[in-house]
């Protein structure tokens, strides 16, 4: 906004600042930033460009999923393909945990062998994206079932 220094001029422009509100009057002068090199943001998956500021600032850390990761990520359900720092999904139905480290970086995956279920285990019960689960412990004798608890009545000798 120019003020004109005749007073005609002079009310002219405090009219158009009440009139346009204290925002415009108030308005702060823009950056130059020409020429400006902005520090790299290490291992930023979400970052901010403050008002006044040359340079955005991280907001989170964390990795980036590339290649056939980045299908993973999104059905562990990370927008865009990006992993906060310090979290993790599973991929190839639970036996594979891919996790970002803290303060981001690469996502590194590990495979995780399943526990063994217990011998008396009867009936196992399998859920997607994890280790089968015992459902039900028991005993088996000629081939058929029986929860724990159960009691069965044999023949003498036997």
């Amino acid at each position: 906004m120019v003020l004109l220094w005749e007073p005609a001029g002079a009310w002219l422009a405090l009219g158009l600042a009440l009139a346009l509100g204290p925002s415009v009057a108030a308005a702060a002068p823009r950056q130059d930033c020409t020429g400006v090199e902005c520090p790299p943001l290490e291992n930023c998956i979400e970052e901010a460009l403050e008002p006044g500021a040359c340079c955005a600032t991280c907001v989170q850390q964390g990795c980036a999923c590339e290649g056939y990761q980045y299908y993973d990520c999104l059905q562990g359900g990370f927008v865009r393909g990006r992993v906060p720092a310090g979290q993790s999904y599973f991929v190839d139905f639970g036996s594979t945990e891919c996790s970002c480290p803290p303060g981001g970086g690469k996502i590194s995956c590990q495979f995780m062998l399943c526990p063994e279920l217990p011998p008396n285990c009867i009936e196992a019960v399998v859920v997607a994206d994890s280790c089968p689960q015992c459902g039900q412990v028991g005993c088996v004798h000629a081939g058929h079932k029986y929860a724990a608890g159960h009691t069965v009545h044999l023949p003498p000798c036997r």
